[in-house]
């Protein structure tokens, strides 16, 4: 047998992992610098829906800034509209 119990792993972790079960109930956002040389650090922006993962909107920027965040999710809302509780 190769694979053996690990008692470490069969513990109860002290977090839960959370998530929505409906679709467009609460989305989420992701800022992430971009490392490859052709985008030059840029910062990706993406909300996704935190039940489908879906990517509702997203952007490319300079800089990580608020407006850039607004400026995203105003877009997403028009599209989708907001999500619903």
């Amino acid at each position: 047998m190769l694979a053996s119990n690990d008692t470490n792993k069969q513990r109860r972790r002290k977090w839960i992992k959370y998530e929505r079960k409906h679709s467009m109930s609460l989305w989420h956002t992701d800022w992430y610098q971009i490392k490859d040389d052709r985008w030059k650090s840029k910062w990706l922006l993406a909300y996704l829906d935190d039940a489908s993962r879906f990517i509702v909107g997203y952007g490319i920027f300079d800089e990580s800034t608020t407006f850039n965040a607004i400026s995203v999710v105003d877009a997403s809302i028009a599209r989708y509209s907001k999500p619903q509780m």
